[in-house]
């Protein structure tokens, strides 16, 4: 981990956003907790923003082909505030 935030801290212009994929408990929320750590140790400041946040109400969630609720697809997310919201960030609005 402390590798990583070295590597990022390294390249301070170039790098705005870190996005961490896998599946649902996959530990993508631990990841980016200790890498968040390790990245206030080199002297950033990291704002972290989790999906969690943006599923869209269960009326309005997909369903798979067995009619359980599909939280994997984009639509189950609003991707319309997610991306106000990373624009903002990038834009210095935090």
């Amino acid at each position: 981990m402390g590798r990583i935030a070295d590597a990022v801290d390294a390249r301070r212009d170039a790098i705005k956003v870190i996005t961490i994929a896998g599946p649902s408990s996959s530990g993508k929320t631990t990841f980016i907790k200790r890498l968040s750590i390790q990245l206030e140790i080199v002297g950033r400041r990291p704002v972290s923003i989790s999906l969690d946040d943006y599923y869209v109400d269960r009326e309005r969630t997909a369903k798979d082909e067995h009619g359980e609720y599909d939280f994997e697809v984009l639509e189950a997310l609003d991707v319309a505030l997610l991306g106000d919201h990373v624009r903002r960030l990038l834009a210095g609005s935090a």
